[in-house]
């Protein structure tokens, strides 16, 4: 059964600036082109992290970074980055990293929580009948 998905904006988006602070506008292109990015995994999503900075200050150059921590719940978390020449072409080159790793992550999680799980009984269950017929594990000795 496929959990109810809540809307796209239930997940707060933490924006923040290293060595500088980030402009009202910037905040809300940021805002949307993440939740565009990751609009179709927000029923999984607990909330995102999302720091920016400038590596070479003054100096220009493709040095805006944009790290972006996505976390997921169950499934753990995300860590991307993406780097530019302006701070909004680093923020969509890591939303749009952070979406496919995310996806993937959460598809990793659950072929694993499906098949571990299975497989981590019949193990368990296993063992324990094996306990069992050994006269000298004293475990289940009549």
């Amino acid at each position: 059964m496929i959990p109810e998905s809540r809307p796209i904006s239930a997940y707060p988006i933490r924006i923040r600036g290293r060595q500088f602070a980030v402009p009202d506008d910037l905040t809300q292109a940021a805002t949307r082109r993440i939740r565009f990015a990751l609009g179709r995994l927000a029923a999984r999503i607990d909330n995102v992290d999302v720091c920016v900075s400038d590596e070479n200050g003054t100096r220009g150059g493709h040095d805006k970074l944009c790290t972006i921590r996505v976390h997921l719940g169950w499934a753990g978390q995300v860590i991307v980055s993406g780097r530019g020449a302006h701070v909004a072409a680093a923020v969509g080159q890591a939303a749009k990293r952070a979406a496919g790793v995310a996806h993937r992550e959460l598809k990793r999680r659950w072929t694993l929580k499906r098949k571990g799980g299975a497989r981590a009984d019949a193990d368990q269950e296993e063992a324990t009948h094996e306990r069992c017929r050994s006269p000298s594990s004293g475990v289940c000795a009549q």
